[in-house]
């Protein structure tokens, strides 16, 4: 953040810069898989079918693009919606300032 802060501040101001936001969890029933992105999310996918353990790992970003790239049609309408959350100068004010 600190090189768009100084060099691109322009970037920041016109609000294109993002900063992805990868899920938390990847919870897989059997060729199902759900992503969620907070604990509170976690516990609400798992509260939808408690008698049924689905396999949780915690996700890591390499492995999510691995998954995407293999997944089948099917499984594809389930992957999780890419989340991003934008950058605003106005949490950066002063910072750059000495």
């Amino acid at each position: 953040m600190t090189l768009f802060y100084r060099y691109f501040r322009s970037l920041i101001e016109a609000g294109f810069i993002y900063i992805a936001t990868p899920p938390l969890y990847k919870i897989q029933r059997g060729k199902e898989i759900l992503y969620a992105y907070s604990d509170e999310e976690k516990a609400k996918i798992l509260g939808k079918d408690a008698e049924r353990m689905p396999e949780i790992e915690s996700a890591e970003s390499e492995e999510i693009e691995e998954d995407e790239h293999e997944a089948s049609d099917a499984t594809r309408s389930t992957l999780h919606a890419k989340r991003s959350l934008k950058v605003s100068i106005q949490r950066y004010k002063g910072l750059g300032e000495m």
